[in-house]
């Protein structure tokens, strides 16, 4: 069946536009994951334990962003949505790895936060207008390893990068892969 999925996707130029997309965006987010306690320590001068609260401000306003985007999803066309999400991800992600200051970097896991829905809801609903019925979770069973694959290649890469180069050169390059990301999506539009 996976074979099958992978064959779909290859077949449909929607959902290898998205495919490439997703595995970039996998990287992007990859490569900054296992980064963010540096920029609690290094970037901040906090402690280690203030990661959580960073964390716990991106996710509430993960919530409220998904609230919100339930309203919006209807009238605005996907691939917009996925590219807002991505953009706006590639700044803040950007931002985050520049600043500090507390306030701004929270304030840009805030903004990072409400955006994230934008992605996924994209995302999905992208997967379920390109994909016919009898396909639907065999696509999503190709696509969504791709995007894991791919975060676990930058998790892996994420350390020797920061040594080789610095924090703020990688959250750089994250922010850089989440605009590739966008460029992939161009078919769509």
């Amino acid at each position: 069946e996976l074979t099958d999925g992978l064959r779909y996707v290859q077949a449909n130029q929607a959902l290898r536009a998205l495919s490439l997309a997703f595995g970039v965006v996998g990287l992007a987010a990859g490569v900054v994951q296992p980064l963010a306690i540096f920029i609690a320590v290094e970037k901040l001068g906090l402690d280690k334990q203030s990661l959580q609260w960073f964390m716990m401000a991106n996710g509430a306003a993960m919530l409220v962003g998904g609230a919100v985007i339930m309203g919006v999803a209807k009238k605005v066309k996907p691939q917009f949505l996925l590219a807002t999400g991505l953009l706006v991800s590639a700044v803040c992600t950007v931002g985050v790895g520049a600043s500090t200051l507390i306030p701004v970097t929270l304030l840009l896991q805030i903004i990072s936060g409400l955006f994230y829905p934008c992605i996924h809801v994209g995302i999905q609903t992208l997967i379920m207008r390109n994909t016919e019925g009898p396909f639907m979770g065999r696509v999503g069973g190709a696509i969504t390893p791709i995007f894991m694959g791919m975060m676990l290649v930058g998790m892996g890469l994420s350390g020797y990068l920061k040594d080789a180069t610095s924090l703020f050169t990688v959250y750089g390059l994250s922010g850089g892969l989440l605009v590739v990301g966008i460029a992939f999506l161009s078919p769509l539009f």
